[in-house]
């Protein structure tokens, strides 16, 4: 069987146009001085709009006017966006200050303000920084909008050789953050984003072509512990089948065979399921089949042929003992119908399709 994975281009995150200031050599050194001073206050100054806290040997510490209330921004900035922000708009439009600061002009600052706004407000990171010590805790990140919601799309082609394609969409965007010890959001996988500055240097890194939108490829561009591929197939996976995926895989004679970390051993199991469900022609007998064993404590004997053919080769529950099902394995496949819409056509048909909405994944 074949595989394919894809995303389209739709956007996950988009920044506003703001309007640039080209100032002229002495305007851009009196803006500088002016930064400087309010940098060397000790006190909190009503002119500052942010102020960082994460420094770091690989950074520099960046200004600009924050487009939404004409303040100074300070950010830490890495070296690396640095350069490329000089490669794209100029050395004119970055002025690296003699106390090894840099004051942003022109379009840079306007590219970087669109992103500061962006995610400073509409993401919600200030608001989310609920002791204002310039960091996010877990809980804090939670209150963030930093994520998206997709749908992923499952199609079976099943003409010469049965393949499947797995393409997925931004359905929803800016929705809050969703990480925990057992699942995280769709955008920065296991890499949650620890501060304003941290996700602005991300934003940064991964818009390269500055067209101030993070479309799908480059949102899933941060997740580095896993390919794109990798990651598709780990959301249909976690498209409430995970109990279903365990119950097919555990062995008690083999405790490694329950393992949810081997994608491929995940990825035959949920798929060979998925495919089964979406070709079958009876779906609501099937579910009914289900109620009536459930209803009789998965007595065997009240089924006919048919409805025995399709427990054992579609559903493939495990085998009867003293002539019952397991009514727990099948509470968990009435779950599956419940919390992932599956429709499909009959397998003599070329081409059935499924989709399904989802903004976390499960690590």
């Amino acid at each position: 069987m074949e595989i394919n994975t894809s995303v389209d281009n739709s956007i996950a995150f988009e920044a506003k146009d703001v309007k640039s200031k080209d100032r002229t050599d002495e305007e851009l050194e009196e803006q500088a001085s002016f930064f400087s001073q309010l940098l060397n206050q000790s006190e909190k100054s009503e002119e500052v709009s942010y102020k960082t806290v994460n420094t770091d040997s690989d950074s520099l510490l960046t200004t600009f006017v924050d487009p939404t209330n004409g303040k100074m921004v300070a950010v830490s900035l890495s070296k690396d966006n640095i350069s490329k922000l000089e490669e794209y708009f100029g050395t004119s439009d970055i002025k690296r200050n003699a106390d090894g600061t840099v004051t942003l002009d022109n379009k840079a600052e306007s590219y970087v303000a669109s992103w500061f706004e962006d995610i400073a407000y509409k993401r919600e990171f200030l608001k989310a920084d609920a002791n204002n010590d310039g960091k996010l805790s877990q809980e804090e990140y939670n209150q963030t909008k930093n994520n998206f919601e997709a749908t992923v799309k499952i199609s079976i082609d099943n003409k010469e050789k049965v393949s499947v394609d797995v393409e997925e969409t931004v359905s929803g965007t800016y929705i809050n953050a969703n990480e925990s010890d057992t699942y995280t959001s769709l955008y920065r996988s296991e890499d949650r984003a620890k501060n304003l500055d941290d996700e602005l240097n991300m934003t940064l890194s991964i818009n390269k072509d500055f067209d101030s939108k993070i479309d799908m490829s480059e949102a899933y561009s941060t997740n580095e512990n896993i390919t794109k591929e990798g990651l598709l197939l780990a959301h249909v996976n976690s498209l409430k089948i995970e109990d279903i995926v365990r119950s097919k895989t555990q062995d008690q004679e083999n405790p490694n065979a329950s393992s949810l970390t081997d994608l491929s051993m995940q990825l035959n199991d949920v798929f060979s399921l998925i495919i089964a469900l979406l070709l079958n022609s009876d779906d609501e007998k099937t579910k009914n089949i289900l109620n009536k064993l459930k209803e009789n404590n998965g007595d065997v004997s009240i089924l006919n042929d048919y409805e025995r053919d399709i427990v054992d080769n579609i559903l493939k529950l495990d085998s009867p003992v003293d002539g019952k099902y397991n009514v727990n394995e099948i509470d968990k496949i009435m779950e599956l119908f419940k919390s992932y819409e599956l429709k499909g056509k009959p397998l003599d048909e070329e081409k059935t399709s499924s989709e399904a909405k989802l903004d976390k994944t499960i690590i």
